[in-house]
C-alpha cells in the first residue's frame, strides 16, 4: 500500500504542476509514505522556492484526493526535516503527517459506559487521542453558537470530578457547565438576579487570589523539597463564556480579574493548577495573548472559517480543514492542538447527539 500510495502522489503532485501557472516542478519530485508520515523530496538545486508557499500548496493538492484512505492532519507551519540520501541535492524534505482512515468520534452509549471509560482508560476525545491533564498547562475552547461547546465543558467536568480534581465553575451565562456543577457539588460561580455587573468579577477575582496564594505555597514547598509535583492534587479553574463575564464589568475590576488570571495561567502549571476558558469568540479583549500563549490545548468548533480560526490558530487561514461529517451532523465538529500536534476533531458524544 504504501510504494502504491507514495506513487498516487506524485501523480497528483505532477499533474498540479502542470497545470500551474507558475513554474513547474514537474518530474522533479519524489514521495515515500512512511507510518504516520508523508515525505516529498525536491532535487535541488530548483527553479522554484522551497518554501511555505509551496509546503501549503501542496497540503492542498493532496488533501482530498487523499480521503478517506488517509487524513492529512492540519499543520500551523511548515514541517522539514532531513532525508537520508547519498547526494545533498536530496538531503531535505517537506514532511505531512497523517492518519489512516476517516477521523470518527468516540460515541459512548450511556452514561455508565462514560463512566466506566474514564475510569479505566482516561478521558479519550477521539479514537487514540486521550486528555491527560499532566501534560496539559491549560485549555482554550471557542465555538460558534451551537458548535457543541457547553456540552463538551460539561464532559470535561465529569473527567474532573472523576479524576478527585477540585475544580472550580466560573459561569457567564449559567448554562449547562453551571448546571452539573451546581448539581455534583462543585465550587461554583455566577451572577445573582439582584447583582451589579461588577459583584460577581469582585468574587471570582477573591476566588483568584487564593488559588494564587495556593500557588505560591506550593511553589515554596517544591523548592523545599517537601512535596512532590505528584503529590498535589491537580486545581482546575472552569471559565465557560469568559466573554460574557467581563463583558459589562467596570475597567479596575476587569483589569484585577486578568492580572490575577494572568499570574494563575503563567505559574500554576508547575504547582498543578490548570485553568479552562471557553468563550463563543475568543480574542485578545477576552483573553489575553499572554494567557493563551499558556494553553497548550487549542479547540475551536463550529464554522471553521479564517475570522474564526485567527486568534487561536492565526496560520490556519493557508488551507482548508477537512473534518468529516457524520451521523451526528454538524455539531460537535472541529480542530484541536494538542502540544502543538494538529487534529481535526468530533466532540465524544453520550447517549445521543452532541449538543
Amino acid at each position: 500500500m504504501m510504494d502504491s500510495l507514495a506513487t498516487y502522489i506524485e501523480s497528483l503532485i505532477n499533474a498540479n504542476a502542470q497545470n500551474s501557472d507558475a513554474q513547474t516542478y514537474a518530474g522533479n519530485v519524489k514521495v515515500t509514505v512512511e507510518k504516520e508520515k508523508i515525505r516529498v523530496i525536491f532535487s535541488s538545486p530548483t527553479s522554484f522556492k522551497l518554501d511555505k508557499a509551496l509546503y501549503f500548496e501542496l497540503y492542498d493538492v493532496m488533501n482530498v484526493p487523499l480521503f478517506p484512505v488517509v487524513t492529512l492532519l492540519p499543520q500551523d507551519s511548515m514541517i522539514v526535516e532531513a532525508f537520508n540520501a547519498p547526494n545533498i541535492s536530496r538531503q531535505r524534505c517537506f514532511v505531512y503527517p497523517y492518519r489512516v482512515g476517516v477521523p470518527t468520534r468516540k460515541v459512548y452509549r450511556n452514561e455508565t459506559e462514560f463512566i466506566q471509560n474514564v475510569k479505566a482508560n482516561g478521558y479519550e476525545l477521539m479514537s487514540g487521542l486521550k486528555l491527560n491533564m499532566k501534560d496539559v498547562t491549560s485549555i482554550a475552547i471557542a465555538s460558534t453558537s451551537g458548535g457543541g461547546k457547553s456540552y463538551l465543558i460539561q464532559q470535561l467536568l465529569q473527567y474532573f470530578v472523576l479524576a478527585n480534581y477540585e475544580t472550580v465553575v466560573i459561569d457567564g451565562k449559567k448554562d449547562r457547565p453551571a448546571k452539573f456543577a451546581q448539581a455534583n457539588g462543585i465550587e461554583l460561580y455566577v451572577n445573582g438576579s439582584d447583582e451589579s455587573d461588577d459583584n460577581l468579577l469582585m468574587n471570582v477575582n477573591r476566588m483568584l487570589e487564593r488559588v494564587n496564594n495556593t500557588i505560591t505555597k506550593r511553589q515554596n514547598q517544591l523548592f523545599n523539597d517537601t512535596v512532590t509535583e505528584a503529590n498535589l492534587k491537580p486545581i482546575v479553574l472552569v471559565f465557560d463564556e469568559i466573554g460574557a463575564l467581563t463583558a459589562l464589568a467596570s475597567k479596575n475590576v476587569k483589569e484585577a480579574f486578568f492580572k490575577l488570571l494572568t499570574r494563575v495561567m503563567t505559574l500554576g502549571r508547575q504547582s498543578r493548577v490548570h485553568v479552562v476558558v471557553s468563550s463563543q469568540r475568543l480574542d485578545a479583549n477576552t483573553l489575553p495573548t499572554i494567557c493563551k500563549e499558556q494553553c497548550n490545548v487549542l479547540i475551536q468548533l463550529g464554522s471553521l472559517t479564517s475570522n474564526n480560526l485567527q486568534y487561536l490558530f492565526p496560520d490556519y487561514k493557508e488551507l482548508d480543514v477537512l473534518v468529516p461529517l457524520d451521523t451526528v451532523g454538524n455539531k460537535g465538529r472541529g480542530l484541536i492542538s494538542m502540544n502543538n500536534q494538529m487534529h481535526t476533531f468530533l466532540v465524544p458524544t453520550i447517549g445521543g447527539a452532541a449538543a
